[in-house]
């Protein structure tokens, strides 16, 4: 468990922590419902159901074991998550799956803790950390360039009309390593 200062509008201080069994269908509720807000214009019913079926309880009760998953939450209330990232690490990166945070938290500096906790573990594994961020979403390229991501690549998706959809950025960040 780490705590953090957050910023004041926030209460002063958060929780990150590994996930429980028990935190999963809260995180399913942030991920399904976080998604659909920002996500879901312009798509069809089938593609919806498709992008939530790797956000909903039965996913994550599939990949707890083989994902690291952290959580945020108030020192005030720590049984109320706020926010999640979810990591596949392998020998050779780390791939930041998912980061999520509630909209009533969105802005409070929850995704920035959440993403440093994990880019530290990525340095400390000396593993370089990519991820995949939607070109339509500045804030969030704003913070992973924050963070020393850069762009190397663009995914681009086709919905079930074959309709071409705005693209994702792939995006990476090398281990820091001190200069000795």
């Amino acid at each position: 468990m780490y705590l953090v200062r957050a910023s004041a509008r926030w209460v002063s201080e958060m929780i990150i922590r590994p996930a429980a069994a028990n935190d999963l269908a809260t995180i399913a509720e942030i991920a399904e419902t976080t998604w659909l807000e920002t996500f879901s214009v312009g798509l069809g019913p089938s593609d919806i159901q498709e992008a939530l079926a790797c956000r909903d309880l039965a996913y994550f009760e599939k990949v707890f074991a083989e994902h690291q998953i952290l959580v945020a939450s108030r020192a005030a209330a720590p049984g109320v998550i706020d926010g999640f990232v979810e990591c596949i690490v392998s020998s050779h990166e780390m791939v930041i799956d998912k980061l999520y945070v509630t909209r009533e938290r969105q802005g409070d500096g929850i995704g920035r803790r959440l993403m440093e906790q994990v880019l530290r573990q990525a340095d400390l594994s000396e593993l370089p950390a990519r991820l995949d961020v939607w070109v339509e979403n500045p804030r969030a390229i704003g913070l992973y360039q924050s963070l020393g991501f850069e762009i190397y690549g663009e995914r681009r998706f086709v919905n079930a009309a074959g309709e071409e959809m705005s693209p994702d950025l792939l995006m990476q960040r090398l281990p820091y390593r001190p200069m000795a």
